[in-house]
């Protein structure tokens, strides 16, 4: 697959319609493939004049370990973020694997990567929205930000960022390096999150030739997608 082909992501994509969610959020589905694996992107808006009071049929369908840890938030944007990322990777991995998500035990996901027998995926979260992406074989890694204004962006560069990705932010004028900035930022957090080392790593990483930009039409979010293909005889 051509990393230089963005994959579009928007209102205009093709919907999956969820009884559940309809009074509380919009779920947006979209399908790719990368070599033999098909993968399921979803991305979710929430509704922010819903009343926490009605995501209660929703927390209802949540494990008893996750209804404590619903209870248990204080602010109502990280609370519905909560409720929604537990139905995303549910139903993300419905998708996958073609099963119901009411089969899904989401408190199986005990590793420092989450998992799930089966399904590799990741998902990430920016203010307010949510992604995710599933498939059957495909190690996967994704993250979503919505660019905003940061001070000293280039002291940022030079202290976190590895010398292969400062070298690619220094190469574009200074005009462009805002967009450079945040285009770096996701594929760098994007394979991280791929390869589960955390931040600690971080100085490690290059750009990867499978890493693809996320383009979200009439959004303002950057996103990118980092994925390992398995080798055939791994299928």
């Amino acid at each position: 697959m051509n990393r230089n082909l963005p994959i579009f992501v928007s209102k205009a994509s093709y919907s999956l319609s969820s009884e559940l969610l309809s009074d509380v959020a919009t779920l947006k589905s979209h399908q790719i493939y990368i070599n033999d694996d098909s993968l399921y992107l979803y991305t979710i808006c929430p509704d922010a004049t819903t009343p926490l009071a009605q995501l209660d049929y929703l927390v209802a369908s949540l494990s008893e370990t996750d209804r404590m840890r619903y209870r248990s938030f204080k602010n109502y944007a990280a609370a519905v973020s909560f409720v929604l990322g537990r139905i995303l990777i549910r139903r993300g991995i419905s998708s996958a694997l073609d099963i119901d998500p009411n089969t899904i035990s989401i408190d199986a996901l005990l590793h420092e990567k989450p998992k799930f027998s089966g399904c590799e995926f990741s998902i990430s979260r920016s203010n307010g929205f949510l992604v995710g992406i599933f498939g059957r074989r495909t190690e996967l890694g994704i993250d979503i930000e919505f660019p905003h204004n940061i001070l000293e962006v280039d002291k940022i560069v030079s202290e976190y960022f590895p010398a292969s990705y400062q070298e690619l932010y220094n190469a574009h004028t200074s005009i462009n390096r805002y967009k450079i900035f945040w285009n770096l930022w996701t594929d760098l957090e994007s394979q991280l999150k791929l390869s589960g080392q955390g931040i600690f790593s971080v100085k490690s990483m290059r750009p990867s030739g499978n890493t693809i930009p996320l383009v979200f039409e009439s959004l303002p979010i950057v996103g990118s997608l980092s994925y390992i293909v398995p080798a055939k005889n791994d299928y």
